[in-house]
């Protein structure tokens, strides 16, 4: 007999029976449970690695079937990751990687018996996507076999590998859409790792009161996302940089560059190649926006006496940022006449800093730049006191 509907905790049915009260107890446990595990060790381990803050997490629980062992015919966890281009040059290519783990039977793949060797089968689908924005053939890696089959045998065949990558793309598509919505596009994320668990059930799971027999396949039980949390100051989180370059960020740096009677500045991040997904921009920092500032008339650029124009990552068609003052920022041909900007370069190869802006003509001039930090991640603040 099923709880009532209005009845979802014990000791609020007057007239329960004895076996009422114990499959409520059994569900109040098992929610609290359930919202327990958020706080054990290797849930707040794993959180602590991937740079999350506790506190700010959200957790739901899904009532579902329950998965007996003697139906699982295999069992497992993926990573699904829509990788970064790397670079603010969208001529480089980026791609997508389903990384499986999954083992034959019920036996755990996240918590094996301890002293067991039951290694789980590891797979890994790769999409890439060339500039033209076309996918590449999905290609299957084959990492490692599960340590319960023979030598050659496999749990996931190539055919469930490639449903399942479709599957989870969908998924982390959808799902980054759907983050990004809620944003401004100066600070939407291009990169996103989900975590799943599946089962492949075999026929007749579960048992429907219809007594319609499902056939056995493959059922995805979670998604989750693994994305670090932003851990910056306020005034930082409100700059004009994505989420997902952020929340890797190493440094972020402001870099004015003061000429005579023009003032180029730029802000940048550099971000932490130890972080996955990589984001690219441990070298080549990304540039968030760059100011122009002019002090006198510049009429090769259609610029008056203190006159400002300034672009934001989003209207950039690329840029070169290989040191702390060197940059060379060309906007989008769509974008230019509205901006009152093409180029802006700040070259120090001459072993003097020059400033150059472009905008129809042309105007350039020697310049002095001084570079100040706006924020450092705990190990790059470090690092920075030994040098």
């Amino acid at each position: 007999m099923p709880l009532p509907r209005a009845s979802r905790a014990l000791y609020v049915l007057p007239r329960a029976t004895p076996a009422l009260r114990v499959r409520a107890a059994a569900v109040e446990d098992a929610v609290r449970e359930t919202w327990a595990s958020y706080w054990g060790t290797e849930a707040f381990e794993e959180r602590r690695l991937a740079n999350a803050v506790h506190l700010t997490g959200a957790m739901a629980v899904v009532v579902h079937a329950n998965f007996p062992d003697d139906v699982e015919l295999n069992n497992g966890v993926a990573l699904f990751t829509i990788l970064p281009s790397g670079t603010q040059d969208s001529s480089t290519p980026s791609g997508f990687v389903l990384e499986v783990n999954q083992q034959a039977g019920a036996h755990s793949v996240t918590n094996p018996p301890p002293g067991s060797d039951h290694l789980p089968e590891i797979d890994r689908v790769v999409v890439d996507v060339g500039v033209d924005g076309v996918d590449s053939f999905p290609r299957i890696e084959r990492v490692r076999g599960s340590s319960l089959l023979l030598p050659g045998a496999v749990v996931l065949d190539d055919a469930t590998l490639l449903s399942m990558f479709d599957d989870a793309r969908a998924t982390a598509e959808g799902w980054l859409a759907g983050d990004n919505g809620a944003l401004s596009s100066s600070k939407r994320r291009s990169t996103l790792t989900l975590d799943f668990e599946s089962r492949t059930v075999a026929a007749g799971w579960p048992a429907l009161r219809s007594g319609v027999r499902l056939p056995s396949r493959l059922v995805w039980k979670q998604a989750r996302p693994l994305e670090p949390a932003v851990t910056v100051a306020a005034d930082i989180a409100g700059l004009p940089i994505p989420l997902d370059v952020l929340a890797r960020a190493k440094s972020v740096d402001r870099t004015a560059c003061v000429a005579d009677g023009l003032a180029v500045t730029f802000t940048d991040v550099s971000t932490d190649a130890g972080m996955t997904p990589d984001m690219g921009f441990a070298d080549n920092a990304f540039v968030s926006f760059v100011l122009v500032e002019s002090a006198v008339d510049q009429p090769a650029i259609g610029m008056v006496a203190g006159g400002r124009r300034s672009a934001i990552h989003t209207a950039f068609a690329s840029v070169d940022h290989p040191s702390a003052t060197v940059v060379d920022i060309r906007v989008d041909a769509a974008r230019q006449s509205i901006l009152g900007l093409a180029r802006v370069t700040v070259d120090t190869a001459a072993g003097a800093s020059l400033v150059v802006v472009e905008n129809g003509g042309r105007v350039e001039s020697p310049a002095t730049c001084t570079s100040r930090a706006l924020h450092a991640a705990p190990g790059s603040f470090l690092e920075g006191l030994l040098e």
